[in-house]
């Protein structure tokens, strides 16, 4: 098998901002009527983007250039 460090990241941040983001809008969602889902979700998912974004650029980084 090969060893793919950013599908690895990949996968790694969706579980680590989905799961926290679905028990965070269901029980502040169930304790507090004022509690507000979709800020919350939109938080977690520009965080899920700026992470994995910057794993892309360092995987990029990473490979060997062509030019040398």
């Amino acid at each position: 098998t090969s060893f793919r460090p950013l599908r690895i990241a990949f996968w790694t941040f969706l579980l680590v901002t989905l799961v926290p983001a679905l028990a965070l809008t269901l029980i502040a969602g169930a304790a507090d009527p004022t509690f507000n889902a979709p800020k919350v979700v939109i938080g977690y998912v520009v965080s899920f983007f700026f992470w994995y974004g910057l794993h892309w650029l360092w995987s990029n980084k990473l490979k060997p250039s062509e030019t040398a």
